[in-house]
């Protein structure tokens, strides 16, 4: 191991900016992407692509709380919450309004009033659950993360008050009970429920803080970025998943792999595949992405069901991405210069990155 290395594992672990977690993003868009094409053996992919997100969410968020906690004793709850607006609402607004537009030259039929105001206000999974949405559908992980972003704060901040044993043993039973319920639901044959619902992603929103609270403060060993291969072939394996077992397998698959991939993006020094630029270049712009592309999804899937996938994916990337690129360049980064010049200072410079989600 090289002095650097070992100057590194020396040091109490830290949340900054890591290119292998925006290869982590790019990753999880991935096979948001390939699921949604309908590439062959991807059934899976669409929904171990959005949890592999959600351990990633899980786990940045915790971090800042637990940092912040560790450095000043307390939570800013009126700047975290402002800097989580300034990161994610601009993007949505913006694709909201597209949606609702594109909907009234086309006739109407790509989002009612209702689907607006859930998306806005952070529940528009469960009236997913409730066959609304239309084109706005793609925006129900969104009110999940949100939902978990409204609480957990707030209950971290409680629990390591008492004890981080018993903040862990919380998060624990947390992510026990999610995964009974999603045992629960898919014995009772809800696909709805299994697919939207908060509780069942709850497992992998506390899997990553669990990950954090095990980091944060603690010497770590510095892995090589390589260790996220096996990793992505766990994940990939249930993002093949159909039939019967098609949810408890995304589940699990994208459980584990989910939390040993961001792991792997967390500790590495090299970052392997996971610092691959390309691959940072889409993580870094993989929000803007999600949000384009699925009302593009919806339209295929409502208008021509049967276009094969060599049609699909390129009119998905070409809307997805150019709309993307567009919302990075022109809403996105003007509000994360604000954000970043209200953030507390951190072990290095922070770029116009996702840092904390």
């Amino acid at each position: 191991m090289d002095r650097v290395a070992e100057s590194l594992q020396r040091q109490p672990w830290r949340l900054r900016w890591r290119a292998p977690l925006d290869g982590v993003r790019g990753g999880a868009i991935l096979l948001v992407i390939a699921g949604h094409a309908h590439l062959p053996r991807t059934v899976g992919a669409g929904q171990t692509g959005v949890r592999l997100f959600f351990c990633l969410s899980g786990f940045l968020i915790t971090a800042l709380v637990v940092q912040e906690l560790r450095d000043t004793g307390r939570l800013d709850f009126r700047d975290f919450y402002r800097r989580r607006a300034l990161r994610l609402l601009p993007a949505l607004v913006a694709s909201t309004a597209l949606v609702v537009v594109v909907g009234m030259v086309v006739g109407g039929w790509f989002a009612q009033w209702r689907d607006v105001l859930a998306v806005l206000l952070y529940v528009g999974n469960w009236r997913l659950v409730d066959d609304g949405l239309g084109g706005l559908a793609g925006t129900w992980s969104l009110s999940v993360e949100e939902q978990f972003y409204l609480l957990w704060p707030a209950l971290l901040v409680l629990l390591a008050r008492v004890s981080t044993r018993v903040l862990c043993l919380v998060a624990v039973g947390g992510v026990a009970a999610s995964l009974a319920v999603r045992l629960a639901t898919w014995s009772d044959g809800d696909p709805a429920m299994l697919s939207y619902g908060t509780q069942m992603h709850v497992d992998a929103l506390l899997g990553g803080g669990l990950l954090a609270v095990a980091l944060v403060g603690r010497r770590t060993p510095i892995w090589s970025g390589w260790w996220a291969v096996p990793a992505a072939l766990v994940i990939l394996v249930g993002g093949t998943a159909e039939g019967a077992s098609f949810y408890l397998v995304t589940g699990l698959a994208s459980l584990v792999g989910g939390l040993w991939m961001v792991a792997v993006g967390a500790l590495a020094r090299d970052g392997g595949p996971l610092s691959w630029s390309w691959l940072g270049w889409l993580g870094r712009r993989s929000y803007g992405i999600y949000l384009y592309h699925c009302p593009v999804v919806f339209y295929l899937d409502l208008q021509h069901p049967q276009l094969q996938w060599w049609w699909r994916l390129p009119i998905i990337l070409a809307f997805g991405l150019g709309l993307a690129v567009i919302s990075w360049r022109w809403v996105e980064q003007p509000f994360l210069r604000r954000k970043h010049r209200t953030e507390r200072p951190v072990a290095a410079p922070a770029p116009l990155a996702q840092v904390d989600g």
